[in-house]
């Protein structure tokens, strides 16, 4: 006597419905976080000595890039070519979406759990809503 199991479509189709919703709702978190750069600043030799500080010339090359996710992870890069001047100025280099979803769909790589989270959290609320019918009087 062999027992067949059975999966209704539609069950398969919530299933992927919450993944999507779910990882949907991690990468719209994920617009949320902060970029940081850093950059070694000009150094100027004097009769006195090394002087740090001064004017900081807008061609100076970032040494690192930090995107600090809403979740609490780090994704570090190098410079990348950026400068201060792709820093400072809006709708150039750093500003760009084009640039920071680089650092998004990264972000959203290392919080894979939340998406995995949010996706069975919302397959539980179908399943329930599905389930058991809610009539107020």
């Amino acid at each position: 006597m062999s027992k067949t199991i059975t999966i209704n479509k539609s069950i398969i189709f919530i299933i992927l419905l919450s993944f999507i919703l779910g990882f949907g709702i991690l990468f719209l978190t994920e617009h949320f976080g902060e970029i940081n750069a850093e950059y070694r600043p000009v150094i100027t030799e004097t009769d006195f000595g090394h002087i740090e500080g001064g004017p900081t010339p807008l061609s100076t090359p970032l040494t690192s890039i930090s995107y600090y996710t809403p979740y609490g992870s780090l994704v570090k890069t190098g410079g990348n070519g950026f400068t201060l001047y792709d820093l400072k100025i809006s709708n150039v280099g750093l500003n760009k979406y084009e640039n920071k979803i680089l650092y998004i769909a990264s972000g959203t790589k290392k919080d894979c759990l939340y998406g995995i989270l949010y996706s069975v959290i919302i397959l539980i609320i179908i399943i329930f809503f599905r389930t058991f019918k809610i009539r107020v009087k």
